[in-house]
């Protein structure tokens, strides 16, 4: 038995508190445009700051600012803060207990197999499965694991742009650049100017080489100077 700091604790491979909802997504979030952005290029800090002059419109929204400012905490090494701040919250949420064992899974080695095996019971219960945090995390896991089938087994219907661009990722990483093109052209069918497909066309064009590089610098440029 494992216990992770949580309101309560229960029984399995990794003991938080289950009640979790069915929904999980990012709602309209246009609040949270910045919060997003600032996360999704790497500036952590920036990102913290601006989690914390966010005002939730909703419950929802509430949780879609908690979830990005934890993992924004965990980009700078402090998931430790992370599964502190959770338990202290009490926190039911799916996407909030999700992003509390990406912290476990990065702060804690002799926990990440437990880790490993709840986000897989996760990802077949019925109530929870299409969870969009849920399969991004679960996949985010899998992946720094080496378990690029399991990672892209949760991904396999990429519901957002999220999900796609760790995809694109992932088959970068396993050298399928032909496959990570053909996500990356889905993406930009779907938003051509979005953070996330600038940033995964970035990793393509570097993956391709040459003077793609040269290409891939520029767009990574653009996006740090609107951070």
């Amino acid at each position: 038995k494992v216990e992770v700091q949580a309101e309560r604790t229960i029984t399995g491979p990794i003991a938080v508190r289950s009640g979790r909802s069915g929904s999980g997504g990012s709602g309209t979030m246009d609040d949270l445009f910045s919060l997003r952005n600032l996360y999704w290029i790497g500036n952590y800090e920036a990102a913290i700051d601006e989690a914390q002059t966010v005002k939730p419109k909703t419950d929802r929204e509430t949780i879609d600012r908690d979830v990005f400012l934890y993992r924004s905490l965990i980009g700078q090494g402090k998931g430790a803060e992370v599964i502190e701040k959770v338990g202290a919250a009490g926190s039911t949420s799916t996407d909030v207990q999700v992003v509390n064992l990406l912290a476990t899974f990065v702060t804690q080695p002799a926990q990440r197999e437990a880790v490993q095996e709840t986000l897989a019971e996760w990802l077949t219960d019925e109530n929870i499965k299409d969870n969009k945090v849920l399969q991004l995390i679960a996949a985010t896991v899998f992946f720094r694991a080496g378990d690029t089938k399991e990672a892209l087994k949760a991904l396999r219907a990429p519901s957002d742009l999220e999900q796609a661009a760790l995809r694109v990722q992932i088959l970068l990483s396993m050298n399928r650049v032909d496959l990570a093109e053909q996500e990356l052209s889905k993406m930009q069918g779907e938003d051509d100017d979005a953070t996330l497909t600038q940033l995964a066309t970035g990793w393509v064009l570097l993956a391709n080489g040459g003077k793609k590089c040269k290409e891939a610098a520029l767009i990574f440029q653009e996006l740090m100077s609107k951070s």
